[in-house]
């Protein structure tokens, strides 16, 4: 997150504002997952894959939930590269 902020320019990406970021997720965001987890609604991915991977992995857990039309929709620019599959844009100096 902190390499981040040399790409995307966020003023957010600061190591207060990523400890504050755990602790929501600690105090709102795991307690959802844990009960989706207890509901078997809850699908756990490998996220040390490469981009692309784990692109496909969550499209095809997805894929029963998503209108076909919308999920046959080329990617977005902002999608490539946050995929990894285009370059970052050169920052201007």
């Amino acid at each position: 997150i902190l390499s981040r902020a040399k790409y995307t320019g966020r003023s957010d990406d600061n190591v207060d504002s990523l400890k504050l970021r755990f602790d929501t997720f600690k105090a709102e965001t795991l307690p959802t997952v844990e009960l989706f987890k207890s509901k078997n609604k809850c699908v756990e991915i490998d996220t040390s894959l490469d981009r692309q991977a784990v692109y496909e992995l969550v499209r095809s857990h997805l894929a029963e939930h998503t209108d076909a039309t919308h999920a046959a929709q080329p990617l977005t620019e902002r999608s490539e590269i946050l995929l990894g599959l285009r370059p970052y844009p050169k920052q201007e100096s």
